[in-house]
């Protein structure tokens, strides 16, 4: 069974540290480089894509079904270097709220 690895999507100063985990790291300059990042992603080979919450909110708005609410990979938002705005924890509430039940997609 082949092994799915972790990617990490957003400005080099929040993925650069990943890189010594083994994680993929794709930095992009600016959140408008998002989905052109986004789609050269080998997503296939990915169990899970963190994405920092500028790069998010960017993909959101420019991809349709972003994030992919079933399959592979799952997707994460994490903070950037500056802090977060709490676009994570929506997300994650959502996402939970889902699950249990609360919301009908």
């Amino acid at each position: 069974m082949k092994r799915l690895g972790i990617a990490v999507l957003g400005a080099w100063d929040a993925v650069a540290p990943f890189r010594g985990l083994g994680v993929k790291d794709v930095a992009v300059s600016d959140p408008m480089e998002a989905t052109a990042a986004w789609e050269a992603l080998p997503k296939e080979e990915l169990a899970l894509v963190l994405v920092t919450e500028d790069v998010y909110l960017e993909l959101k708005k420019r991809v349709a079904d972003f994030p992919p609410r079933e399959g592979m990979p799952a997707v994460t938002v994490i903070p950037g270097v500056v802090g977060g705005t709490g676009v994570g924890a929506g997300e994650l509430r959502e996402m939970v709220q889902r699950v249990a039940g609360y919301i009908k997609t």
